[in-house]
């Protein structure tokens, strides 16, 4: 970095390893300063973003990410991530809805996109759409219905799978 001081990539490669090495503390100004450097660009605004979850300031993931997808979150596993780490399941509740519509629309549906969608469902305690989603992923994969109807017979009676 001492190097090539306005090289965005060298920031962001060095606040990827931080958040990797699970050094979010370090990440989080890192990713701050790549952001700066080029702030129109993408892939520097979500990775600044994720490392804002990490590091907890929720704030800054609102004001970058939700004019851009309507959410505090990219619609990615990493963010997924980040946010489990926070338990914070409503968010990622609107990032599996918001997978599957991305899905739907290309003509693709996942199954496994409901299954993830009714855990974070488990999570915020909306049981019964739980198992509307694990419905809908037997219905979209028939090799998933013992599996999806042991899933449910758990959750009908009060325990999580």
């Amino acid at each position: 970095m001492e190097l090539s001081p306005g090289k965005q990539a060298m920031r962001m490669e060095l606040g990827s390893a931080y958040l990797s090495k699970g050094d979010f503390a370090a990440a989080f100004p890192i990713m701050k300063e790549a952001y700066d450097l080029a702030p129109e660009n993408e892939t520097a605004r979500d990775a600044y973003a994720l490392a804002a979850v990490y590091a907890g300031d929720m704030k800054i993931a609102q004001e970058l990410l939700v004019p851009v997808y309507g959410m505090p979150a990219a619609p990615t596993d990493e963010f997924t991530r980040a946010y489990a780490a926070h338990n914070d399941f409503a968010t990622i509740v609107s990032i599996w809805q918001k997978r599957i519509a991305d899905a739907q629309a290309r003509g693709a549906d996942s199954a496994q996109y409901h299954v993830s969608l009714a855990a974070a469902y488990i999570g915020t305690g909306q049981r019964a759409k739980a198992i509307t989603e694990l419905r809908t992923a037997i219905s979209l994969d028939s090799a998933f219905k013992e599996q999806g109807e042991f899933y449910i017979k758990e959750i009908e009676a009060g325990r999580n799978p």
